[in-house]
């Protein structure tokens, strides 16, 4: 079993996440956004789509590999931009990533299309999720470098079916400055 305890023979899932386990590498620090040209070839015609088939400069992703159908996944959903698949550890049934297929760290590293893309998608998937298992509530989360709690570096997003008491937790500080303050802080934010 995964927790090291001997509870009996190990099963398909125990299997599974071992070999996501084993798979997974970190980038060594690299970053796809600091690789020239993004690291990546242009796919089909079309030169602002970008393949993470082809990713020479950089080691793969969990993600990549996956895409690539050299790991197993459960995958929902796939377009010309964007691949949706089952979270191995399903926080609740239902937790499905979506995942850009262009190998980027973060949101802050793709183009305002593959944003608007990824966004779509999590969009279906969502209301995918919610028909078929009618949680009260749905978390969409989606995080930039581990500071921000990214684990994958690879640009995902969660789509999490949510339960009064599921355990799946998160901690808002709230720090409540006043209106002088906040926008003092507005003032240094443009688009």
């Amino acid at each position: 079993m995964l927790s090291g305890a001997d509870d009996g023979p190990e099963t398909d899932t125990d299997s599974y996440m071992r070999e996501i386990l084993n798979i997974f590498r970190p980038t060594r620090g690299r970053s796809p956004a600091r690789v020239e040209g993004g690291g990546v070839e242009a796919m089909d015609e079309n030169p602002g789509h970008r393949s993470c088939l082809e990713v020479p400069d950089l080691e793969p992703t969990i993600f990549t590999r996956i895409l690539r159908r050299e790991v197993p996944a459960a995958i929902v959903h796939e377009d010309e931009l964007t691949f949706a698949f089952m979270d191995a550890g399903q926080l609740n049934p239902g937790h499905v990533l979506v995942a850009t297929r262009q190998q980027a760290e973060t949101l802050l590293d793709v183009d305002e299309d593959t944003a608007a893309a990824l966004f779509r998608t999590v969009h279906r998937v969502a209301r995918a999720v919610q028909a078929a298992f009618q949680p009260e509530g749905l978390t969409i989360l989606q995080a930039n470098r581990v500071a921000g709690w990214q684990t994958v570096p690879h640009l995902h997003v969660h789509v999490l079916p949510r339960h009064p008491d599921d355990g799946v937790g998160l901690v808002w500080p709230r720090k409540n400055p006043s209106l002088e303050e906040l926008r003092r802080i507005a003032a240094r934010i443009r688009l």
